[in-house]
């Protein structure tokens, strides 16, 4: 959060600020079940930088998740770098504070996809409160009417129950279906690389398969050393 818009008040209800002035609308949609979702509106008609601010008090929270968290699920202060920058390619659009026995204080969800959207959620500890902040790109709010849903999750149920619902929440706002995981994604698998690494040899590599097949594996994967004959440990020589 920066130092002019503190001139602002920001409260428990999400708020736009324009780096223009007038920069969209926000509208709440309905809330339900400690459950909130929110119409952000941009008219296309200016170049404005826009950004969706609020705050929650910092109590009982524990970390944040979000898809690129991995280990490290500790929360931020606010005068870190953005949390997650999430695009087409890159991360989901859901973050989630948890607390210590693992239940959901919020779960963000925003539904633009395709262009990047950056997320901070921060503890500023001059006034113990976490402050969000959703940072909407040019590309988003320049050149096409955009309606964008933002949806948060309050509940008390599993920080997992609330990332699930987020994200099966978005996939309905964007009309995509979920398929049916692929079969042999869900079958035993070995990796020739812990026991081969880049050094393949047919024979031991069908003999391996045979045992595999007897425990129960269903896929193989060459991982690497298929591709070339060059065994140097350097990843220019890697599949």
């Amino acid at each position: 959060m920066q130092v002019k818009d503190r001139k602002k008040r920001i409260g428990p209800v999400p708020v736009i600020i324009s780096d223009q002035g007038e920069g969209g609308e926000i509208m709440l949609l309905e809330e339900d079940r400690l459950i909130s979702k929110y119409r952000i509106t941009s008219d296309g008609n200016n170049s404005s930088k826009i950004k969706i601010v609020w705050r929650l008090p910092a109590i009982g929270v524990k970390g944040s998740w979000t898809s690129s968290s991995l280990l490290d699920k500790r929360f931020r202060t606010d005068w870190e770098l953005p949390q997650m920058c999430s695009s087409i390619s890159v991360d989901m659009p859901v973050l989630c504070l948890y607390g210590h026995q693992d239940e959901n204080i919020a779960t963000v969800g925003i539904s633009e996809l395709i262009h990047e959207v950056l997320f901070e959620v921060g503890l500023r500890e001059e006034d113990n409160h976490f402050y969000f902040t959703i940072h909407l790109p040019t590309s988003v709010s320049k050149g096409r009417r955009t309606d964008i849903v933002l949806t948060i999750d309050y509940r008390e149920i599993h920080f997992s129950e609330a990332i699930r619902n987020a994200s099966q929440e978005l996939l309905k706002l964007n009309n995509i279906s979920q398929r049916a995981p692929v079969v042999l994604s869900q079958v035993p698998t070995y990796s020739t690389w812990y026991s081969f690494h880049q050094n393949l040899e047919e024979h031991k590599l069908l003999e391996e398969c045979r045992l595999a097949a007897e425990i129960g594996c269903g896929l193989v994967i060459i991982d690497d050393g298929w591709q070339t004959l060059d065994d140097n440990r350097g990843y220019d020589y890697t599949g």
